[in-house]
């Protein structure tokens, strides 16, 4: 059978072919980039952009959106003698700004580590400008590799300042930045305890009929924490409950040596402070690291110093009933470590969270834990635990 279809429906039916094949190329929309203007500069107070002589352009939050932004002309190389672009990104009042540049390809530094060409990110600021008093947070020149690639704000706004030196002859080969943002819930980012009065990070966690789970985070998170941090999460269950945490994601500075000598660490405390078991102790990058709790008491300690600051840490918590618990009994303790540590010169591969029943609920010495890990193995690893694996010593918490 052959259908002859008019013009008008030939025409309609393309329409939809095509508006049907941009669905499929592109299922999460991406908003076009904007074309930076003088006319798009915001001015509350300050004349910054009139005496750096910027051309602007502005990202404003429509509940949520996210879209591409990037450098005059990219693909291409940037053209040289752009004195000053302005992005500002605005979002609602409960929102944040994540940005995350996938390509960065600027002139790198002088020899003195002056950057000629540079990106500058201003990520403190509590209103949606910068004037001559406001100081960058951030300055990017050079490679991908050598910046931070993924940037949020602290508050509902952000803004880069693109420049571009002078050049005599043909433009340099640099193509500039690509980046994508992200408007932001930022009360998706708030710890749920009662922070302690007089005490900047510390927090009490209460189990009660209506408050079984919550989060909490490292200071200033998503934001890179601060250098010197310390931060104080105490939790508290009813009787016959214990207290299970996920940590989601930790990405500390790292040393690349034992969590022990680590600056920047989280210890896990199986009790009410630190006169009681650790029974987990992360530094470095680690995704979906659960603690669990032997009674109703858990305290967290994370502290850092004052080199390397990273993201640091979001995590989940809730009260639990003890009953049907498999993985850590009321005589046992937690033994965990971080996968891939040197200690004392032998290597430690630990991919599970596992419960070693010890004498008096007491930790035993390395060779009796060991002992007992090989006694119980295949206990151990039909349970609710991964496969354990061991090499030469177990690193004692």
């Amino acid at each position: 059978m052959i259908i002859f279809l008019s013009p008008q429906m030939r025409c309609c039916l393309g329409s939809l072919i095509v508006f049907m094949a941009g669905l499929l190329h592109n299922c999460t929309p991406i908003n076009p980039e904007p074309q930076p203007h003088p006319q798009f500069c915001i001015d509350y107070e300050g004349d910054y952009h009139i005496v750096h002589a910027c051309d602007c352009v502005v990202y404003q939050s429509h509940g949520g959106n996210q879209g591409r932004f990037n450098s005059p002309d990219f693909p291409t190389p940037y053209p040289p003698n752009k004195n000053c672009i302005l992005y500002t990104f605005i979002g609602e009042p409960e929102e944040i700004i994540k940005l995350e540049f996938i390509e960065f390809n600027f002139k790198m530094p002088d020899p003195s580590g002056r950057c000629v060409d540079f990106l500058r990110v201003y990520n403190t600021i509590d209103r949606p400008e910068v004037n001559e008093f406001n100081k960058h947070d951030m300055e990017f020149c050079g490679s991908y590799p050598s910046i931070q690639n993924t940037v949020y704000s602290s508050s509902r706004s952000l803004v880069l300042e693109f420049h571009s030196d002078y050049r005599r002859g043909v433009p340099g080969n640099y193509t500039g930045f690509k980046g994508v943002y992200q408007f932001l819930d930022r009360r998706k980012y708030i710890t749920t305890g009662q922070r302690l009065e007089g005490k900047h990070c510390t927090y009490e966690f209460y189990s009660n009929a209506t408050h079984k789970k919550g989060r909490f985070f490292s200071p200033f998170y998503p934001q890179n924490y601060k250098p010197n941090g310390t931060c104080r999460y105490n939790f508290h269950a009813l009787p016959g409950e214990r207290v299970r945490i996920v940590f989601k994601n930790v990405q500390l500075h790292d040393t690349a040596s034992s969590c022990r000598d680590s600056p920047d660490v989280i210890k896990v405390y199986d009790g009410l402070d630190r006169s009681a078991n650790v029974i987990g102790h992360l530094c470095g990058i680690h995704n979906d690291e659960e603690v669990v709790s032997t009674g109703t008491n858990l305290y967290v300690a994370f502290t850092c110093d004052d080199k390397n600051q990273k993201q640091g840490f979001a995590a989940t918590y809730e009260f639990t009933s003890n009953k049907g618990s498999s993985t850590i009994n009321d005589s046992g303790t937690s033994i965990h470590a971080s996968t891939n540590r040197e200690f004392q010169n032998k290597t430690i591969l630990l991919v599970c969270l596992a419960s070693v029943r010890t004498e008096g609920g007491k930790l035993s010495s390395s060779t009796s834990i060991l002992l007992q890990i090989q006694k119980h193995f295949e206990k151990l690893c039909t349970q609710d635990t991964t496969m354990i694996m061991v090499e030469n010593e177990l690193e004692k918490f």
